[in-house]
């Protein structure tokens, strides 16, 4: 009997501490979605132009996710600022921009779990952007779904990722806009490493992010995109510390990728990709070159830390292109692929059909299944 009572004297004891401790620690609340309606007044010369830009900004800076009401057509006259743990819905709605859409602001040094949903995301009538849609740099854990953005200029982008990982895009319909130059190589979603060549907007406060970091972990998915190249993963040969800079684990799945003027998917300098189910176009004539593959890998550098080690898989892939449909090669002796399988693709040139595609670089090929066809 004395040791029951002095088990329930040690329940009892605990219990008090757990409670007092639910006194002491504060629950975290989660964040609040906020519905934001059009205001008649946010448009072009009207009396209240930034009324829906700062009703977005401010619900996003009190740590609340947006709402933008179905049915309402608003009107941004300057950039959204990402915030942490936030997210925008814009399913159902329309927005016009003035000039670029949502970036973390460039004096931040990250965003991490942002995501946007939906929307119809266009050019307002005194449209001015000269630049990227939506820019993320040193981004972790973003999604971006069910959009469709035709907003950029064909030589601009319309998500540009610097430094960013774990990335999801998914079922978003992105058209660049108006024509681009005949040799334009620009990309309307760009995978970038963050140096001062590629990412200027970083320089001065946040100059010292600009050391090559790369992009990790990249999901783009059931996606139709149209661009002067639809998609790439870039890379920067201008400094030789740079070259040799790798992203990592870039998916392309399930995809329509057309380049008008240069490739529908071009990857450059990664290590781990996989390519399958998708449609790459390259409208580019043979005349362009390498320019003109539906799907293009290409790696630079001296492919140390392991480089040899990412597999690449392309399977069950449509792929047309110019001199040939896809072509997959490094440019140093020093740098190889790993295993490379290409598999049950058909592959399309407007060259002879037996050069439809070429593989090398390698220290292991599968390449099975596969249809070679002119176009």
């Amino acid at each position: 009997m004395r040791d029951i009572k002095n088990i329930s004297k040690v329940g009892l004891a605990a219990a008090a501490m757990a409670f007092s401790m639910m006194l002491i620690v504060p629950v975290q609340a989660k964040a609040a979605t906020v519905t934001i309606t059009h205001n008649p007044e946010s448009k072009p010369g009207g009396e209240d132009e930034y009324a829906d830009t700062n009703n977005i900004k401010e619900a996003l800076k009190r740590g609340d996710s947006v709402k933008l009401k179905a049915g309402d057509e608003f009107y941004l006259k300057g950039p959204i600022d990402a915030i942490d743990g936030t997210s925008i819905d814009a399913t159902g709605a329309t927005i016009l921009c003035k000039k670029s859409a949502v970036h973390n602001s460039d004096d931040s040094k990250s965003i991490s779990n942002f995501s946007i949903n939906g929307g119809t995301w266009l050019r307002a009538s005194n449209f001015e952007l000269d630049g990227s849609s939506f820019r993320f740099h040193y981004g972790d854990n973003l999604k971006f779904t069910n959009m469709t953005i035709k907003m950029a200029n064909m030589e601009n982008h319309s998500i540009e990722l610097v430094a960013c990982k774990n990335v999801i895009i998914d079922g978003c319909v992105i058209e660049g806009q108006g024509t681009g130059g005949k040799k334009s190589v620009e990309e309307q979603i760009q995978i970038d490493v963050a140096t001062p060549r590629t990412a200027p907007f970083l320089k001065g406060k946040n100059a010292g992010l600009l050391d090559g970091t790369c992009c990790e972990n990249i999901t783009i998915n059931n996606c139709k995109v149209i661009g002067c190249r639809a998609v790439c993963a870039n890379y920067d040969k201008s400094n030789k510390k740079f070259k040799s800079k790798y992203h990592k684990n870039i998916k392309v799945t399930n995809c329509e990728l057309t380049g008008e003027t240069a490739e529908g998917l071009m990857i450059f300098n990664t290590k781990g990709i996989t390519v399958k189910h998708n449609k790459l176009i390259s409208n580019a004539p043979k005349s362009r070159k390498y320019f003109s593959p539906g799907l293009h890998i290409q790696v630079y550098g001296n492919g140390k830390g392991g480089f040899d080690k990412g597999k690449v898989k392309v399977t069950n892939n449509t792929i047309k292109g110019g001199i040939c449909g896809a072509f997959i090669s490094a440019n140093t002796s020093k740098t190889k692929f790993g295993k490379v399988t290409f598999k049950g693709n058909k592959v399309y040139t407007k060259g002879e059909k037996d050069s439809a595609y070429h593989i090398d670089s390698y220290k292991k090929l599968t390449d099975k299944g596969n249809k070679k066809k002119e176009w």
